[in-house]
Order: C-alpha cells, then structure tokens, then sequence
C-alpha cells in the first residue's frame, strides 16, 4: 500500500485544490531531490579536486535554477559564483609557473612559448585561453588545471624514449626508412613520408601475419618527434654507411614535424628529409 494519506476535505473543498496541492508537494520533492543530488556532486569536487575553480564555478552556474525560488541560497549562490570565478581567473594564470615548476620536479624539459608547450622535447600542450580547457598531446582534457595536465603527462612521458633507445640505432631505422621510400635514389623526401614506412618497418613479424590491434607497436608524432631530438642532441647524424643527416625546412607547415634543434636551441619545421654524402660498405 502507498504511503500516501489523501487529505481529508469537508464537502465543500474543491477537487482542483487537491489536485494542486498535490502537485505543489512533487514539486517539492523533486526540488529537494535535485538540490540533494548537486549537493553531493558539490561535495564530490571539493574532495576529489578542490584546487579545480573551473569546475566549482560550472557547478555553481549549473544550480541557478534550482535556488531561483529560494532567495537566501540564490545570494550565497552568487556571492560564492563570483569568488570561485576570481580564484579561476587567478588559477588560470598561474597555470604556466606551476606546469614548469612541475615539469622541473620531474626532471622533465620544457620548452616553448605559452599556450603551446613542448614536454621533453615530444609532447605538445596546448592551452585554450578562450574554453580554458587544455590538450596534452592527442588527448583533450575536461579542464585546463595543472594537475590534469600532469596526471595525462606522466602517462604519455614514460612512452616516449624506449629504455634501451639508441641514437645511433635509431638513424640507422631512420635511414633505412629513408632509402625505401627513395627506392635507393636518395634527394630529398617530405619527412611525413619516411615517417610513415618508419612505422610499418617498426613492426614485428607476428603483426605482419596477424594484423591484430594488440600486435601493433605504435610510434606516435610525439615519440618519433622526441626520439629525433634526443639522436640529434646526441650527435648522432651519421647513418652506418657513412651518409650524413639533413633535416631541411618544409615549403607548407602543414606537411613538417616541429622538431627540436639543438645547434640553434630551438623548435623548427622540418619538411625534408635528406641523407648525404658517399656511401660506404657499412660491414668495414
């Protein structure tokens, strides 16, 4: 049986009343339901990610239509809404600082100019000013704090460089890809292309005869792009056969890796790619 008692109402009460006081009461409880619910997501925010402004002040917006009708909480409401926005405006600028501060904690290298970032020399943050929202390489963030944007680094960093990771290894890969895409004729190629037979030659034998997701080794834009630049600081531009490395500017940015340069100290397109020099028996 319901719980529900139905009112008692002398001849005279009017059905309509009854019908309307008993709407009236759902109102109600739906009203306490929803605020019991934002309650406990307020809750949630504060323990989980309490530096986290941005999402206090989407959450204090998000409640407006539930205190509209209740004037006490409506001004605490906007006299909180405003603070919150003050200490997002201010967390916002100090995102940065922190991100560096951080960064030099974990003996990560951090280059570039705000909003765009280069972690050790790979993995590109990217900070919208406008949405306040940031990206960490391919990944886009709910949030622009820095906490999200370390927690998502730390994942992608301990990808980038192999533990046994060779400089000379790698041009020798390098290289061989290289010659593929040339057929053997060298010149100049677009570093997109030699790129892109780098990565089916980085696959094993078994992907080959089973081209299975799980089989796949993946070598994303960021780690190739750190890997390059660890060689070259490691002065490793001498391919086994003798030939030298050239990295040559691109004549479209669209179609170049912004790779680092360590004889300039600085990040710069690279859209060609080109092995130089005679070639000699790699086995002498």
């Amino acid at each position: 049986m319901s719980d529900c008692v139905p009112l008692k109402t002398s001849e005279q009460a009017s059905p309509e009343y009854i019908i309307q006081t008993q709407e009236w009461i759902e109102a109600l409880t739906k009203r306490s339901t929803a605020l019991a619910g934002m309650s406990r997501l307020c809750k949630k925010i504060l323990k989980g990610r309490a530096e986290d402004a941005a999402a206090m002040v989407g959450w204090l917006e998000s409640v407006a239509p539930a205190t509209a009708g209740l004037p006490d909480l409506e001004q605490s409401r906007v006299l909180l809404l405003d603070k919150w926005k003050s200490a997002a405006s201010q967390e916002f600028l100090k995102i940065e600082a922190d991100l560096r501060e951080a960064g030099r904690a974990r003996g990560w290298q951090i280059d570039g100019q705000w909003p765009d970032l280069y972690v050790e020399r790979g993995i590109l943050v990217h900070v919208d000013e406008r949405a306040r929202v940031a990206s960490v390489g391919h990944s886009r963030l709910r949030s622009a704090t820095v906490s999200a944007i370390v927690k998502a680094l730390v994942v992608q960093v301990s990808t980038l460089i192999p533990r046994a990771f060779s400089p000379p290894g790698f041009i020798a890969e390098l290289v061989g890809a290289y010659d593929e895409v040339s057929s053997g004729l060298g010149g100049q190629l677009a570093i997109l292309d030699v790129y892109r037979v780098f990565v089916i030659r980085s696959q094993s034998s078994k992907f080959w005869r089973d081209a299975h997701a799980s089989a796949f080794t993946p070598i994303s834009v960021d780690q190739f792009r750190s890997r390059m630049a660890r060689s070259l600081a490691a002065g490793a531009t001498t391919a086994p056969d003798g030939r030298q490395l050239r990295l040559l500017p691109p004549l479209d940015p669209k179609d170049a890796l912004f790779i680092h340069q360590p004889a300039e100290g600085r990040f710069a397109f690279v859209g060609r790619i080109e092995f130089v020099g005679e070639k000699r028996d790699a086995s002498l």
